[in-house]
């Protein structure tokens, strides 16, 4: 797998902070040749992403999260997509250690995510919000953190997320298990790393 054939979608609210964030996040990818989306509001003015706002009735919130992860993976023109809340971004080192990744329609990717301090952000979670060790296997009562998650674009649109729930609704616990009752594999894969401004 190469750079080019994957998509980041950062999912944003009306928050000048997360632009803040994300134009740092740009000037770190500048010379990543993937495709970069925003969905939801930005104030940012550059070349190098594609712009994808959606409204509701004149509200643009994270209570719409789950409509806009579903409308970045059909936004995408690439083969596979990393949907990141607007506050992650993918370590430079991801992008070495997916060259000799192999991924399939009927997987689901969490990397782990670390703070600033060097402290994990939630991504491979207990459904009580308790980090769990990136080796142990996925069961029912964890999830994978809507903040980063790793897939092929078919998988995404065969399974996408219920757009009845909003943000804090448990929306990542939900998902996950709609996933496990599609048959879909979810892994955590401790080589690719996410940094993160706020634990989820």
């Amino acid at each position: 797998m190469n750079e080019n054939e994957i998509s980041i979608i950062w999912i944003t609210r009306i928050c000048p902070q997360e632009d803040s964030y994300l134009n740092d996040f740009l000037d770190k990818l500048k010379n990543i040749n993937c495709e970069k989306i925003i969905v939801g509001h930005t104030n940012l003015v550059r070349d190098d992403f594609r712009y994808v706002p959606f409204y509701e009735l004149g509200l643009d919130s994270m209570k719409l999260i789950c409509h806009k992860k579903n409308i970045g993976v059909l936004a995408s023109t690439k083969n596979y997509c990393l949907v990141l809340h607007a506050d992650t971004c993918p370590d430079l080192s991801f992008f070495n250690e997916i060259k000799n990744l192999s991924l399939d329609d009927l997987t689901a990717i969490c990397p782990v995510g670390f703070l600033d301090d060097g402290q994990r952000g939630l991504t491979w979670c207990n459904y009580a919000g308790i980090h769990k060790d990136p080796n142990e296997e996925y069961s029912t009562n964890s999830y994978i953190g809507g903040c980063c998650i790793f897939g092929s674009k078919n998988m995404f649109l065969k399974n996408p997320w219920n757009q009845n729930l909003r943000h804090a609704d448990e929306e990542d616990v939900v998902y996950s298990r709609d996933l496990f009752n599609n048959n879909i594999n979810q892994v955590c894969n401790s080589k690719l790393i996410m940094n993160m401004k706020r634990s989820q």
